[in-house]
């Protein structure tokens, strides 16, 4: 696994972290993600889960951008930007954007067997090895590029119940430190990080 924690933009909204995961400004006709975006956002709405608490497979997403969704620690896919934003405004001390991006990649080799629901287990071990397992997240793995899986995770920096900021102190080498880890745990094969 190959991880990057994406580079924070001042002034930037949980809304925009979330929409972009999702695939909302992504590709070249900016119309057609839009409108992919909406779609999955509608099929979240429908499901009896809310599309939250479980890995689920858009099919709006047509089996690549997103191939699937999982949101953690919220109510709806639908209402994941506004609750992060919510739990950020709560606590006075955050000055920075209310989120955090994490982009995990797979390799060739790698992505031509694991499914979805694998790669999530293991963006979510890697969460929970960084201490970031019980925030707000949504994880939006992504098979648009051929031969490479990869998954953009957006965090909220504010722990839900305590409103606790979580600390990026030497985050780069924490992230490398979690992939290892993971990788032997799920006996992943290893491709360097960061």
């Amino acid at each position: 696994m190959i991880g990057k924690w994406g580079r924070e933009v001042a002034g930037a909204s949980a809304r925009r972290n979330v929409r972009y995961a999702l695939g909302y400004m992504l590709g070249a006709d900016k119309e057609a993600s839009r409108v992919g975006y909406w779609a999955v956002i509608d099929e979240g709405i429908v499901r009896p889960d809310r599309g939250a608490g479980v890995v689920w497979e858009p099919v709006a997403g047509n089996g690549e951008r997103p191939a699937a969704i999982f949101a953690a620690n919220l109510s709806s896919i639908a209402t994941a930007d506004l609750e992060m934003q919510l739990v950020a405004d709560a606590n006075p001390l955050l000055k920075s954007a209310p989120t955090m991006h994490l982009m995990l990649s797979h390799n060739p080799t790698e992505t031509a067997s694991i499914s979805n629901a694998e790669v999530i287990a293991a963006d979510v071990d890697v969460l929970n090895r960084l201490g970031l397992g019980d925030h707000q997240y949504v994880i939006s793995v992504h098979r648009d590029v051929p031969h490479h899986v990869h998954s953009h995770i957006v965090i909220g920096k504010c722990h839900p119940d305590s409103l606790r900021i979580w600390d990026s102190w030497r985050d780069r080498y924490r992230l490398t430190w979690a992939l290892r880890e993971t990788e032997l745990a799920l006996r992943l094969d290893h491709s360097g990080s960061v």
